[in-house]
């Protein structure tokens, strides 16, 4: 105790004072002004450097974005964190200079309940989804009941048949797909395009014909059935509906914004509604770890926003995670990426042989891949050698579950005869069509599913396999996708095949793009050592155009910058 100072209380300068929560007896500083004053500060010595702004160490990266922020003629922010750059800390330490009515929006609960506990306590911390819901909720006389299948109630409806139990599903998923890009449902150009974009699926077996026409014929009923029907809502509807319906949006003085690279447009829209026309924003992403196209994010997501909000950009330039040497490699991608003044200079090791890296490897470690097909054997591996290991993602189990079903196999045997069918035959008719995004997707779905038959009896074992090895729990040894490892770190990584980054099949340039963001992903993710398995580190192509010096910094302003980055530009 005595190596930890006690903190003023940054609202009213009163000493703060040790309080446990009742519900788990957990330490926090509470304010000993209290009832008058309810700020609190997490239990942590951390919090003796953000009480005092002599205190606290900050780079000129992060002294730059609080003078900007304490500047009241000061205007919106667009804040370029790079990966392990400690953005948390210094937006939350930024937060006590705010004033009036200050929200920070979050993608999920768990980080909003998280800020809480960190931000001071006129700062409000939400999710994005309760800011569209409280819209709704001022816009009706009645609380709307949250239902996820909502839309499969709709399309039920539609289509009762069993046997267009496939069209339903793509049908959803083509109308999440519309609401999250604020696509027009009666744009057939447009809509078609958001099936080749995001892979959807609509063919159950040989005998569904004709299904994705008639998707397209019935969408735009389905999302006015969605509009009409308020009195029920899905996640997709809280964000949707105040933006169709031209609700009246909570209006700030204040509005902060997490990960920002991974906004869909239907994000953005609302998070623009939400601000005071005399008021602020300040949104915090990296455009280099925009990987979640796939998904309905905006891939240009920073660049629209610093456009659309005539934006400061403020740069977080060193990253306080990666060594010199993941630093000098991660680079070749993202040049204005720092390493701390304090970073040891860390391992890599190239084509390590696969026997030889499971031998090594222990609980915490990550293990990535940019497919998962991959990860499958080496996770049978790692099993068999009495070591914990699961995949990522209960959801990518699911969806295998899902397509084994829908093939109807009466065995093991039947199902690879059936399996094989099918992949050729819906990869041909996507050929034709051009549309390589589902070719993709297609083939690591069925090359997992073909991984996962080894040894396998009867199609019961096949599926309590699945379900034990998909999840997203994260204990033991981890193995992921790259997109599912964005948000993770681990004292050592290791990277399986990784001549699949960038992805070989990548020919668009937005798409070139994003596999490189997929790369940059990859090698951030450790704090000590990286390992590649059976080949070298991946390198950015020649082929592709890079992104200069000019465009990187061309929305900076310079006048604040440290010097080595002034010799730079």
């Amino acid at each position: 105790m005595d190596k930890i100072s006690v903190p003023k209380c940054p609202q009213c300068g009163r000493q703060m004072l040790k309080r446990a929560r009742r519900s788990d007896g957990q330490p926090f500083w509470g304010c000993s002004g209290f009832p008058k004053c309810r700020e609190i500060l997490p239990w942590q010595e951390e919090v003796t450097r953000v009480t005092d702004e002599k205190e606290v160490q900050l780079s000129t990266y992060q002294q730059n974005l609080v003078d900007a922020i304490r500047d009241k003629s000061g205007g919106n922010l667009v804040v370029e964190a790079v990966a392990g750059s400690g953005k948390t800390f210094i937006i939350v330490y930024s937060l006590r200079f705010t004033h009036g009515d200050v929200t920070f929006l979050a993608f999920n609960k768990a980080i909003a309940t998280t800020l809480k506990r960190k931000a001071p306590g006129h700062v409000n911390c939400s999710t994005i989804h309760s800011l569209g819901f409280s819209a709704i909720n001022k816009a009706f006389p009645y609380r709307p009941e949250v239902d996820e299948r909502k839309k499969l109630g709709i399309a039920k409806e539609m289509f009762p048949d069993d046997k267009d139990a496939a069209l339903r599903i793509g049908l959803i998923n083509l109308a999440s797909k519309c609401q999250n890009t604020l696509t027009d449902p009666s744009d057939t150009y447009a809509v078609s395009n958001l099936i080749d974009r995001y892979s959807i699926d609509f063919n159950g077996n040989e005998e569904s014909v004709n299904n994705e026409a008639r998707a397209i014929s019935a969408l735009p009923h389905l999302l006015k059935e969605c509009q009409s029907r308020k009195t029920v809502v899905d996640y997709d509807d809280m964000i949707w509906l105040p933006i169709v319906l031209n609700l009246p949006i909570p209006k700030h003085d204040w509005v902060f914004v997490d990960e920002a690279q991974d906004l869909n447009a239907s994000n953005l829209a609302l998070i623009l509604r939400a601000v005071k026309s005399n008021g602020r924003v300040v949104v915090v992403g990296d455009r280099n770890q925009s990987i979640y196209g796939f998904r309905g994010a905006d891939t240009n997501a920073i660049p629209n926003l610093i456009e659309g909000l005539q934006a400061k950009v403020m740069p977080l330039s060193i990253t306080y995670r990666c060594p010199i040497s993941h630093v000098k490699l991660a680079r070749q991608l993202v040049p204005q990426l720092e390493s701390a003044p304090w970073a040891e200079e860390g391992e890599i090791i190239e084509n390590l042989p696969k026997d030889r890296a499971t031998a090594i490897m222990i609980d915490g470690d990550l293990i990535m891949c940019r497919t998962n097909a991959p990860l499958i054997s080496l996770c049978y591996e790692l099993i068999k050698m009495g070591k914990k290991a699961t995949i990522q993602g209960r959801d990518i189990g699911q969806g295998l579950i899902q397509m084994i079903d829908k093939l109807k196999p009466k065995d093991i045997d039947d199902l690879l005869e059936k399996l094989e069918t099918y992949r050729y035959r819906e990869m041909a008719k996507l050929a034709k069509s051009g549309r390589e995004h589902s070719i993709q997707a297609l083939e690591d779905k069925c090359d997992c599913i073909f991984a996962l038959t080894e040894g396998m009896d009867n199609l019961s074992e096949l599926r309590a396999r699945i379900e034990n090895i998909f999840t997203d729990n994260q204990t033991g040894i981890i193995l992921s996708s790259v997109h599912r490892a964005k948000g993770l770190e681990a004292d050592h990584t290791f990277i399986l095949r990784p001549d699949l980054m960038p992805f070989p099949k990548a020919t668009k340039q937005e798409d070139i793009q994003q596999e490189y963001n997929i790369m940059y992903v990859a090698l951030t993710r450790a704090k000590k050592s990286m390992v590649f398995i059976d080949g070298p580190a991946p390198v950015k192509n020649e082929y592709v155009p890079p992104i200069t010096e000019d465009q990187i910094w061309s929305n900076v302003d310079m006048t604040d910058m440290n010097p080595d980055m002034k010799e730079r530009k």
